[in-house]
């Protein structure tokens, strides 16, 4: 594993040179605008689908899931995948009202489902796909509830040794 590419436009770079032979982790929005061209020329193909839900969009291609033979083994993936299934959460700070809480999710839930921002997503090629802000918090609280066999274990599984 060669660590050090500031984001996938390096790494892009670093494919077309040579320098890489794959990359790991690339999200389905990214390989749908940025990465498109390179994708639909089979200049790269995916082996594996990460994340916690298996996509439509990558029919026939093995979701990491698959592999998970008991519930642990899942909770494990859950930590090591758990930001994708975020994607880019906002968060505000501690004891904000819940009044407020609810007035900031129902907002972003407004844009993210508006007719003129998904029209222009659409035009621009940029994947919309909005988690409420809910399902984010169960997700969090769940996470931080992960016992510690599981800690453990996702924290052997990530590490660079």
């Amino acid at each position: 594993m060669i660590q050090g590419y500031r984001g996938s436009a390096e790494i892009r770079l670093a494919l077309a040179r040579g320098e890489l032979h794959g990359i790991c982790g690339l999200p389905l929005s990214t390989l749908k605008t940025e990465w498109r061209d390179d994708f639909a020329a089979g200049r790269f193909k995916i082996l594996l689908q990460l994340g916690r839900e298996r996509s439509a969009e990558l029919p026939g291609i093995p979701h990491v899931y698959d592999y998970s033979r008991t519930a642990e083994d899942r909770q494990v993936f859950d930590l090591i995948f758990g930001l994708q299934a975020m994607g880019r959460p906002f968060a505000a700070p501690p004891n904000v009202p819940a009044e407020r809480v609810a007035a900031l999710r129902a907002a972003f839930m407004a844009m993210a489902n508006d007719p003129a921002f998904r029209a222009e997503a659409a035009k621009l090629q940029i994947d919309v796909s909005p988690t409420s802000g809910e399902a984010v918090q169960e997700f969090v609280t769940r996470m931080y509830g992960s016992p510690k066999p599981v800690i453990e274990r996702a924290k052997e599984a990530i590490s660079p040794n």
